[in-house]
């Protein structure tokens, strides 16, 4: 953990929303009067009752975010939420709501242009990194100016290969042309359109392309901290679906804070990108969620049905604003940035041809993706860096 936890008072620890969540006769006695908050409630009374001041769960707590941060213990728990958790997004017990929040990059406040400015005239920031991130702010993408080198992104493509040439069996593939959910490895894959997931996971080279240079220079100026790799692909043929942002199907606890990447691993890699669409107003799914996976862990049944409202309200929005789609052909090592709320669609390629690349979402390292709060995730090191397992938590990392 980055430094000891602050000494905070009873009622800084005191968690009143979990404190009425815990215990809503406490609601009941606001509104009718009897108390005037919930912290005078057990300040005066539910602190002699035995009453609990939140409604944290230490095991859940610990096991869900604070595998970096060891040394919390569980009656520390509830001061870490206070002090960190509740700021960046971690819910006390598995079935908590989300706090609302609108979360998102800082390149997206309105002061970002000064800021930017700023750093730039006192030297924070080289004329070239503050162009980037005007470029970054304006178009909600970022083709990088310098490719990864050659040493980084072949033996990545190297390993691409052995994967869907069935050299990890149990790896899971994306594959739709045989089935809407994930598939263990099987030959039928090759020909179609696929991409192996958890690739971070077993292959090295793969992790030392994302999360060296050029990308290395870049997010820590987004995210002002290091970057976590919290999902990896890696891709033959693209699975070309509708134009799409990447908030919605992936989340972190606050909203938006995350970045997408593809990097080109041979000559046909292609994106269609709607400059400037991530500044849209935002579309939720099903009406009322920020995005799948936060609908998945509150209940969502009908995910196909919901995705695919989400796709078609997507239309009306681009074409009122104007935005028309830009291709990106890449060369081998390009990379690409992409806002979480830009859209952006994989490029549909002949039969056969194929474009070996990897994308990626990465985050700050103190966040965590939603998944993380729905099934086993373990957080390894890599360098100054993190990465996590997310479909695979039982797979060792590849040295």
């Amino acid at each position: 953990m980055r430094g000891d936890l602050p000494t905070l008072s009873e009622r800084d620890r005191f968690d009143a929303t979990g404190y009425l969540r815990r215990y809503p006769h406490v609601q009941h006695a606001i509104a009718a009067g009897t108390v005037a908050t919930a912290w005078q409630h057990y300040d005066t009374i539910g602190r002699a009752e035995g009453l609990k001041p939140n409604d944290l769960d230490p095991d859940f707590y610990r096991r869900t975010y604070l595998q970096r941060e060891a040394a919390v213990t569980p009656d520390q728990c509830a001061a870490h939420y206070a002090a960190y958790g509740r700021a960046r997004g971690y819910l006390p017990h598995p079935h908590a709501p989300r706090s609302a929040t609108t979360g998102g990059l800082w390149t997206d406040a309105p002061d970002a242009p000064d800021r930017i400015s700023n750093m730039e005239a006192t030297a924070t920031l080289t004329d070239r990194q503050a162009a980037m991130l005007r470029s970054w702010r304006q178009d909600g993408f970022l083709r990088l100016d310098r490719e990864a080198p050659r040493d980084r992104w072949e033996p990545a493509a190297l390993d691409i290969e052995r994967l869907f040439a069935g050299g990890l069996p149990d790896l899971p593939f994306c594959c739709p042309a045989l089935s809407p959910q994930p598939v263990r490895w099987q030959p039928e894959i090759a020909p179609h359109p696929a991409a192996a997931l958890d690739v971070h996971m077993v292959s090295a080279p793969v992790r030392a392309l994302i999360l060296g240079d050029p990308l290395a220079e870049f997010l820590p100026l987004l995210f002002e901290d290091r970057a976590l790799l919290a999902t990896g692909r890696g891709v033959l043929r693209p699975p070309v679906g509708p134009p799409r942002r990447a908030s919605v199907l992936f989340g972190c606890g606050v909203p938006r804070r995350f970045v997408s990447v593809w990097i080109a691993l041979e000559d046909a890699t292609a994106l269609t990108v709607w400059p400037g669409s991530h500044r849209l107003p935002p579309i939720r799914v099903a009406g009322q969620f920020p995005n799948l996976p936060e609908a998945l862990r509150l209940g969502l049944k009908t995910p196909a049905e919901a995705l695919a409202a989400y796709d078609a309200a997507l239309a009306a929005p681009l074409r009122d604003a104007g935005i028309q789609p830009t291709p990106l052909h890449l060369k081998p090592g390009g990379v690409v940035l992409l806002h979480p709320d830009l859209v952006h669609a994989a490029t549909t390629l002949p039969p056969l041809a194929t474009a070996r690349s990897v994308s990626a979402q990465l985050c700050p390292v103190p966040l965590l993706p939603v998944h993380a709060e729905r099934r086993p995730t373990r957080l390894h090191p890599h360098g100054a860096d993190w990465f996590a397992a997310q479909f695979c938590p039982d797979m060792e990392p590849a040295s």
